[in-house]
């Protein structure tokens, strides 16, 4: 979810807002590295406390219900890379609302407008197999595309092969746009970045 960072990781926003990102800046360390590690050791940790005993009911549950394991080894094996590279264009779409944050006195606005759009053209509201064709397809070819909606489609068959090696390399160009459209903005927003208070 990229709301994650609204509700349980307010610190980025919290250190920008108030100033005290200067205390961040005089480290002698790649903050853009930092905040992309701290983002991700936050959403790895709460999600294996709360996953697991999910995941341990869902494969107890009544035969229409129950959560199965794909038999096939490729495809267990591609769901799992595709779910890796969708973990990172998550994190590096977050990486940019916190560098948009240096630019507004208050980001909770950007931040519920961004999360809602995200969330929906994701296919977390609507699956994107249910958009319509032009939708899908234009969606689909967007970072959106390439973060929950891709790792589910291989988990369930819905696409498998080449369409999925394609789909996984559509995830590692968005991984690498990200990342270095958000590194380049960083550093530009860090030249020019100015703390007031004492």
């Amino acid at each position: 979810m990229l709301f994650f960072m609204w509700f349980y990781d307010n610190s980025i926003f919290e250190a920008i807002e108030s100033g005290s990102i200067a205390y961040e800046l005089v480290r002698p360390m790649d903050l853009y590295s930092r905040w992309f590690s701290q983002t991700a050791a936050n959403r790895v940790s709460r999600t294996l406390l709360r996953s697991v005993p999910l995941i341990l009911l869902a494969f107890i549950l009544p035969h229409p219900f129950r959560l199965v394991i794909p038999l096939e080894f490729a495809r267990l094996g591609l769901f799992f890379v595709s779910m890796v590279l969708a973990f990172g264009v998550v994190l590096s779409f977050s990486m940019l609302i916190y560098i948009s944050s240096f630019y507004t006195v208050n980001s909770a606005g950007t931040r519920t407008l961004v999360a809602v759009a995200v969330d929906f053209l994701s296919g977390a509201q609507i699956p994107l197999p249910f958009f319509p064709d032009t939708v899908r397809t234009i969606v689909e070819l967007l970072p959106f595309g390439s973060m929950q909606n891709m790792p589910l489609l291989i988990f369930a068959g819905h696409i498998y092969g080449m369409a999925a090696v394609r789909g996984i390399g559509l995830q590692v160009f968005w991984l690498v746009v990200l990342i270095t459209v958000g590194r380049f903005w960083m550093g530009r927003t860090l030249r020019r970045v100015i703390t007031q208070g004492g």
